[in-house]
């Protein structure tokens, strides 16, 4: 009869600790399989991820090549009818599109030969390189090349496809604007 007690009280242990152990399996397995998910998400879109682009990609370096080098680009604004403006870099207007997103990216900056002195020689055809905050290139083919007055603010459009405009001043006295526009290839 000692025995059958022994066993008795086994079971009546056996009882409470498998549904201490069954609760606790119902809390970790779903971390587990939580993170199961995540780890095989990740493994299936790898080349995805490769191409992965942050939401904000701005200019951080912008080149025509054989016209104008290597530049940096910094954030500009036009504020109360005065643009801002810097003597060692373009400024790309921050109202304006994003890189890599449909709409129009405004750069601008000084007629100067740092800046965009080269800007005179450009053509249709030549190739405009952005490189963004994250290291991405972006390539753009010329497509126009023309001068406007100061208050023609159809160059800022963001109506249309991928594109940059970039402008300059130009003319006797800075009357004019030299506009360079660009789509994306």
């Amino acid at each position: 009869m000692g025995q059958t007690l022994k066993g008795l009280q086994k079971a009546s242990n056996f009882f409470p600790n498998l549904i201490i152990l069954i609760g606790i399996l119902l809390v970790i397995f779903p971390i587990f399989l939580s993170n199961y998910q995540k780890l095989s998400l990740f493994q299936n879109n790898s080349v995805q991820l490769n191409n992965y682009q942050p939401i904000l990609e701005i200019p951080q370096y912008i080149q025509i090549k054989g016209k104008v080098s290597k530049i940096p680009v910094g954030i500009g604004h036009f504020e109360k009818g005065e643009w801002e403006l810097a003597e060692d870099k373009a400024l790309y207007l921050s109202s304006s599109g994003r890189i890599g997103q449909k709409g129009n990216v405004v750069i601008y900056g000084h007629n100067t030969y740092k800046i965009f002195g080269g800007l005179l020689n450009t053509k249709i055809g030549d190739q405009i390189q952005l490189t963004s905050n994250s290291g991405f290139n972006y390539k753009y083919s010329v497509y126009n090349v023309r001068k406007v007055s100061p208050n023609a603010v159809e160059i800022l459009s963001q109506e249309g496809d991928e594109r940059i405009t970039l402008f300059t001043c130009d003319g006797l006295f800075d009357s004019e604007r030299l506009v360079v526009e660009a789509r994306r290839i």
